[in-house]
């Protein structure tokens, strides 16, 4: 029995309850998740005029708030409101938001 255990098929701790580890699906979605790709599309929604969209993760890290935070400012009207791209999915343009932040700079005292 030992020797057979060496021969266990891989297993992702998510995909493999939903999708039959012999499908193509599986073998992609966990090549691509191996090399960190998912990330680096979804970093790459350009716009234009060198603007892009940012998700909440990257909106977090460059303003340094949290998302309670950020969703509190946007329902007062003083953070950018975010764009709806279809689903669950809302992304920010990252211009909007450097231009939020410049704003933030120019009011502090001097």
């Amino acid at each position: 029995m030992k020797f057979l255990a060496a021969f266990r098929p891989f297993r992702a701790p998510v995909l493999s309850r939903f999708v039959p580890r012999f499908s193509f699906v599986f073998h992609a979605v966990r090549l691509l998740h191996a090399t960190n790709m998912v990330h680096e599309m979804e970093d790459r929604m350009i716009v234009g005029d060198g603007d892009r969209f940012i998700d909440l993760r990257e909106v977090m890290r460059l303003v340094g708030l949290s998302s309670s935070t950020i969703y509190h400012y946007m329902k007062q009207g003083t953070f950018p409101r975010s764009c709806k791209l279809g689903g669950y999915m809302s992304r920010w343009s990252e211009i909007e938001v450097r231009a939020w932040m410049a704003e933030r700079l120019a009011e502090r005292p001097q």
